[in-house]
């Protein structure tokens, strides 16, 4: 075919080479080119498919990092509020320890004035027993004396 054939024209068609013009060696290396490229289109069609999977696989994941990172937020906020929760709790007890250790040293001082009250009262009702007691025998005493004695009166 010379450079100045338009293609498409009888001349481009009767100067094409033809199968018999190329050796036969030539043509099984075209063949095998062929199916090699048709192979390749083929694993080239496969890997964009694997591509196309791994891209909607890669979203997937995406998506679902965000979701875990976004409950892994909230979790650390609960937590941060939990800790400030308890760190309150742990101030409030401390307090509440305070105040009834002090409670508790109030009432032991209560406990020792009512038992020092109970022994005063022990002591008095003692004391007012003997007088009642030594009273009783003065009376009886004074009984006695007006029946057998010469008649001293008691005023």
């Amino acid at each position: 075919m010379a450079p100045t054939d338009a293609p498409g024209t009888l001349n481009a068609f009767l100067n094409a080479p033809k199968d018999g013009d190329l050796r036969p060696e030539v043509m099984k290396r075209f063949e095998e080119m062929v199916v090699q490229a048709q192979q390749s289109a083929g694993a080239a069609a496969g890997n964009a498919q694997q591509t196309a999977q791994d891209v909607a696989a890669a979203a997937t994941a995406r998506d679902d990092a965000q979701r875990f990172a976004e409950k892994a937020r909230q979790d650390a906020t609960v937590t941060a509020e939990n800790r400030k929760a308890t760190a309150e709790d742990v101030t409030s007890t401390g307090a509440n320890a305070a105040a009834a250790g002090q409670s508790a040293q109030d009432a032991a001082g209560y406990a020792r004035a009512a038992e020092q009250a109970k022994n005063d009262i022990d002591a008095a009702l003692t004391g007012t027993l003997k007088m009642a007691n030594h009273l009783s025998e003065i009376a009886a005493a004074g009984r006695k004396g007006t029946t057998e004695g010469p008649g001293i009166i008691w005023g």
